[in-house]
């Protein structure tokens, strides 16, 4: 077989395996995305002793909150998770739906160093909670997570409405609630949480991404216990 015949010949079988990887992993991601948005569950749910709780949660470390209702929530969360932003939206239809059925307990799970934006917004959102402004500036850092990177952390507090813009700016660039932010990595190790989205919910630790029926049925009334009161 002449030399150019030869080459013509592995330039197409090259051409034809890279077609096929792609359409491999094409294939993967579409049965992928059909489990998830099928019936399948996306978490998993384990029970976590009640001294372990009362370690974790008895003093009842300040967190900011969403919503006012009796069933507690301990949410587990970080800006560049996109799974966190659907779980947050999930609860926040619950909470919509029902405005006193829950209330949620956000942390922060994220390394407090400068340059990473994930703990720059948590930074912000802690500080936009100091003015009453935590749960729109929670939306919006989630819905800007494509482009945490680029966009200011005063932009966001401005969409925010964050009423004392120079007090909010002093609050970030002073890392006023870093240890709150760190202290979150302690209660992580307790729960042996690797990443988020996870949330911990009548001593029964919930990771991954329930989908808004579990999720009300995860949430039901008799969820309640004593020690997240």
């Amino acid at each position: 077989m002449p030399i150019s015949i030869r080459r013509l010949s592995r330039t197409v079988l090259n051409t034809i395996a890279k077609i096929l990887w792609v359409l491999l992993l094409a294939a993967v991601v579409i049965w992928y995305g059909f489990f998830r948005t099928g019936n399948e569950a996306t978490y998993a749910v384990e029970h976590i002793e009640f001294d372990l709780a009362q370690e974790i949660y008895g003093n009842n470390s300040a967190a900011q909150t969403h919503g006012t209702g009796p069933i507690a929530v301990v949410l587990y969360s970080n800006y560049l998770c996109p799974f966190c932003r659907e779980l947050w939206n999930n609860l926040d239809t619950v909470i919509r739906d029902d405005s006193t059925s829950l209330t949620i307990n956000l942390r922060h799970l994220v390394r407090p160093i400068r340059g990473n934006p994930a703990y720059l917004a948590a930074l912000g959102a802690e500080c936009a909670g100091d003015q009453g402004r935590f749960s729109t500036f929670h939306r919006i850092a989630l819905a800007s997570q494509d482009h945490l990177s680029t966009v200011s952390i005063d932009e966001l507090a401005r969409q925010a409405d964050i009423p004392d813009l120079p007090r909010f700016s002093a609050c970030v660039n002073g890392e006023v609630h870093k240890s709150r932010i760190a202290a979150t990595l302690i209660e992580a190790q307790y729960l042996s949480l690797i990443g988020t989205p996870a949330m911990v919910v009548d001593q029964r630790l919930i990771t991954g991404t329930p989908g808004l029926l579990e999720l009300r049925e995860l949430l039901s009334p008799g969820s309640q216990t004593a020690w997240m009161n």
